[in-house]
């Protein structure tokens, strides 16, 4: 994790150096925990883990689903300028859990509706989950290394980014006008598609955030804390 210099001054670092080291606004924290975890999670994902019932799944993931709840609702109860770096920390848990509660459902459909039970598929589906972590992380590790990155690459970047998730929105919905009245196994292979595209949003969540937490608690002296905060902290 790169520590930055002490004495460096936060209006002098790159734009991405500056949005990493910075909270959301109060107002809108609890609107992100609230929609990430009650429709992102709970709505898109818990439901179709609880129905058809499989007790192999429900098993894996309850637990963890049941915990960032908790934890949830516990954010959105406190003052968020008391929580302001354990929302970042929560919003890379739920990341993960997400990832990880999406893997599991999309094995569920995979041998439960597609009578896909071969081992091989199973380990080549861990392997590539594995895969696919470790290049979100060492694509945000590569970003945050050095300080002396170019503004314009990375806006370009952001742009890139944003042209994908717009493209796949509207592909997807073209998509499911498609196969909406097709057979079955279309309809599941579709929706497994849907979910990879949800368990790659989760993961890359996971991994920007919880380095962004990790990243603050090695700066802390450029983070901008609540004025309430600092207060506390010198006293």
């Amino acid at each position: 994790m790169l520590k930055l210099e002490r004495d460096i001054k936060f209006r002098a670092l790159p734009e991405h150096f500056k949005e990493h080291l910075s909270f959301f606004p109060h107002f809108l924290i609890k609107q992100l925990i609230a929609g990430f975890t009650f429709v992102m999670l709970d709505l898109l994902v818990l439901i179709p883990i609880i129905y058809p019932m499989i007790d192999t799944t429900f098993y894996l993931t309850i637990p963890f689903i049941l915990l960032i709840n908790i934890w949830a609702i516990r954010l959105l109860i406190l003052n968020p300028e008391k929580t302001e770096l354990e929302s970042i920390l929560f919003l890379g848990a739920l990341g993960a859990v997400g990832s990880y509660s999406v893997f599991i459902l999309i094995q569920k459909m995979n041998y439960y509706v597609l009578q896909v039970n071969s081992l091989f598929y199973l380990m080549a589906s861990i392997l590539l989950y594995i895969v696919v972590i470790c290049f979100f992380s060492y694509i945000k590790v590569k970003k945050f290394s050095t300080i002396i990155v170019l503004k314009k690459k990375n806006e370009q970047h952001s742009t890139f980014t944003n042209s994908i998730i717009t493209i796949s929105v509207s592909a997807g919905y073209m998509v499911a006008q498609i196969v909406i009245n097709q057979s079955l196994s279309i309809m599941n292979t579709y929706m497994i598609v849907i979910f990879s595209l949800l368990l790659l949003f989760f993961t890359d969540m996971a991994v920007k955030y919880i380095h962004r937490y990790l990243f603050m608690k090695s700066n802390l002296n450029v983070v901008k804390l609540s004025k309430k905060i600092y207060l506390e902290k010198l006293t």
